[in-house]
């Protein structure tokens, strides 16, 4: 999974082994690699879901726990990166998107297929983050949307084949 900021300017990579990566595209043209790298204490398995803050100022990841999971906001200032909050999720998480001139983060969860899933929307991601709300789907829960002017959300379900629009 890949997240480009808007200008360009970085990208968010998910890696293997409970890893992601933050990278600025300016380096990574003459010195391919991270500029920054966090690694999930308890993250053995892949980092699916990736997103990268407009301004560069955080990424997140997502990475599931058994039958739940969490996301992990970073600040990427330093080599390895380091830990702004982790949100935990009742379900695996499947996508995870940031708005940071809105300060908002939204997650989208739940696995198996069959199973109910889960909307998440947390605030403050600069400052303070904290959720905002949540919203439970009949079944699992895959993309998810914040508006550029982070007024909506918006959300898709396999139940079936739902779409959700929030108010941020």
């Amino acid at each position: 999974m890949l997240s480009m900021a808007p200008s360009g300017d970085c990208f968010a990579g998910g890696g293997g082994d409970g890893q992601f990566y933050f990278f600025k595209t300016a380096e990574f043209r003459n010195a391919p690699g991270p500029a920054s790298t966090y690694h999930i204490p308890e993250g053995h398995g892949a980092v699916y879901g990736v997103a990268v803050a407009e301004d560069g100022s955080s990424y997140a990841g997502t990475m599931n726990v058994v039958d739940a999971g969490a996301v992990y906001l970073v600040n990427p200032t330093s080599a390895v990166g380091t830990l702004i909050k982790k949100f935990d999720t009742a379900k695996n998480p499947n996508c995870v998107t940031i708005n940071s001139g809105a300060g908002l983060m939204a997650v989208a969860d739940g696995h198996p297929d069959g199973h109910k899933g889960n909307f998440y929307l947390y605030e403050n991601i600069d400052t303070t983050p904290q959720q905002k709300w949540g919203f439970e789907t009949p079944n699992m829960s895959w993309p998810i949307a914040i508006s550029g002017n982070g007024k909506t959300v918006v959300g898709g379900c396999d139940y079936p084949g739902n779409v959700y629009y929030f108010s941020a």
